[in-house]
């Protein structure tokens, strides 16, 4: 129950981890042209064994004063 309320990292084997951002966090922000952003966010790292990574950080929110899904 703590790790999906403040999120965490997981390992995916040797070289890969993914992490969540958490329930706590799904209110990224408010403002008054967008209202509520309400999402969640996923990190991916793949870490080579040469010590090269790559990280993928995609992210949906709902906007509740425009009521458009914005990702990033």
């Amino acid at each position: 129950p703590a790790k999906l309320l403040a999120g965490d990292t997981w390992k995916l084997g040797k070289n890969a981890s993914l992490g969540y951002s958490g329930l706590a966090r799904a209110v990224k922000e408010y403002n008054f042209v967008d209202g509520f952003w309400l999402g969640q966010a996923l990190t991916f790292r793949y870490e080579t064994d040469g010590g090269k990574a790559l990280s993928v950080a995609p992210s949906v929110y709902y906007t509740t004063a425009r009521q458009k899904v914005v990702w990033q």
